[in-house]
């Protein structure tokens, strides 16, 4: 074989695995991106839990004294009912 021949055969062999080590980077970095954006989603931090605790406490609160009022009879006929007044 030409030592010309075997040179040019080498050389392009180096471009072709040049090309696909270029290729694999970018696709490793792509996934590290990947990565780091799933790692970071779903987290809350200290501040937000404490807002978010906070918030519910008084949503429920508020949902136990509506029922609350809701289910007591009114104060009149229940006046009326413990007394034992009757109207003559």
């Amino acid at each position: 074989m030409n030592i010309a021949k075997i040179l040019v055969e080498l050389t392009s062999e180096r471009d072709r695995i040049n090309q696909a080590i270029a290729l694999l980077a970018k696709i490793k970095t792509i996934k590290q991106k990947r990565t780091v954006i799933r790692a970071r989603r779903g987290r809350m931090t200290p501040a937000g839990r404490k807002r978010l605790s906070e918030a519910m406490k008084k949503r429920w609160a508020e949902k136990r004294k509506k029922r609350s009022l809701l289910l007591r009879p009114p104060e009149s006929s229940s006046q009326a009912i413990l007394s034992g007044s009757r109207r003559s």
